[in-house]
């Protein structure tokens, strides 16, 4: 971990808040298929009646691309990091994150961003790629994968705000942000039935109604001695209780990669089995390693965000998994991006300083 000089390319902040009320186009979206505004509104009517799962099949497929972007420079590899992890709410507030992000003495130093919930054209954040111009912004590279193809506009709230404005594409997913250059970045799609978040029932009501699934965006950077540190941005599906077998699917890819050092991150649900299993099958660090314990270690829901605290208690946390490297001792911080005493989430990040052996 290094303070450096940013390469800057700040994008145009439509009316100054990162919610722009217009369309602007999306930069670099090639990598990621359209799915038209037609399709999606019959997958929703689904005149056919199909089954969820059957809906489900005709777009997996589109869903499994990346897209990426590179920073004309690069830092050199190095083998000590400092780690951001964090659930960005949609990203609405990513030019605000941005800047918070820039001044904030300890998160400035972050080499790894892991990101969940970040949208891909979808008009309750101005139709933007949030990951991108994150990236452009903060001179880092990025990789985005979707998690959910969103059939409405969001929440009741976010649909009311954009009555009368498509969403251009409809993606909503998980993002890696790096100063190193990223590889062969993929989708690990985890084995969960759609058909409560097709139906709405996931959501308050029934307003979010998605296809897709939560997933784990992985991807590789080279560092310091010719090794490979893989990097995964997981949102697990905290709506059931028992996520071993994610942890299997996960393991058992990383097993398949020969991957020796990992650093996992995001809303994991608080699920101690989860970690045991990542222990047990393919040799991470014990979830104490890189997670606090009890009501400090709460992220959600954030509430009067001020200062780099929340005056909430949270009842669940984000959380971080680590194989092949070592924890800095007292490195491991809880800290809540705001703007002026606005909460940018209803997550607060973690942070951690690592070192590879």
């Amino acid at each position: 971990m290094r303070k450096v000089a940013f390469l800057l390319c700040v994008l145009p902040i439509a009316g100054g808040s990162g919610l722009a009320p217009e369309i602007p186009d999306i930069e670099g979206s090639s990598a990621l298929p359209l799915i038209t505004v037609s399709e999606r509104h019959r997958l929703l009517d689904n005149p056919e009646q199909l089954s969820p799962a059957s809906l489900n099949d005709r777009v997996l497929d589109r869903l499994s691309h990346v897209t990426t972007s590179r920073n004309p420079s690069s830092d050199l590899p190095s083998n000590n990091f400092r780690l951001f992890v964090w659930n960005a709410e949609r990203g609405m507030y990513w030019s605000q994150f941005a800047n918070w992000f820039k001044n904030h003495e300890h998160a400035r130093s972050s080499d790894l961003i892991l990101l969940n919930e970040v949208d891909f054209g979808m008009a309750r954040s101005g139709n933007i790629d949030v990951t991108k111009r994150l990236a452009n912004v903060l001179g880092m590279h990025s990789a985005f994968g979707v998690e959910f193809l969103e059939l409405t506009n969001g929440l009741p709230q976010e649909q009311e705000r954009t009555t009368g404005v498509d969403n251009k594409f409809g993606y909503h997913g998980n993002s890696i942000l790096t100063r190193y250059p990223l590889k062969e970045p993929f989708v690990l799609r985890l084995k969960r039935p759609i058909d409560q978040w097709y139906r709405g029932e996931y959501s308050v009501g029934h307003s979010e109604k998605r296809l897709g699934g939560r997933m784990a965006l992985i991807s590789k950077i080279s560092v310091g001695g010719g090794d490979i540190l893989y990097l995964v941005s997981a949102h697990l599906e905290c709506k059931i209780g028992d996520h071993r077998q994610d942890a299997v699917q996960i393991c058992d890819r990383l097993n398949r990669l020969k991957a020796n050092h990992v650093v996992l991150g995001g809303d994991l649900c608080d699920d101690p089995g989860f970690f045991e299993t990542l222990s047990n099958r393919c040799g991470f660090l014990p979830r104490s390693a890189a997670n606090m314990s009890g009501r400090e270690g709460f992220t959600w829901p954030t509430h009067e965000c001020s200062g780099g605290t929340s005056n909430t208690v949270g009842t669940r946390g984000d959380f971080i998994g680590l194989k092949g490297v070592k924890v800095v001792p007292g490195s491991l911080r809880t800290i809540v991006p705001d703007d002026n005493g606005k909460c940018l989430s209803d997550h607060a990040a973690i942070t951690v300083d690592f070192t590879l052996y």
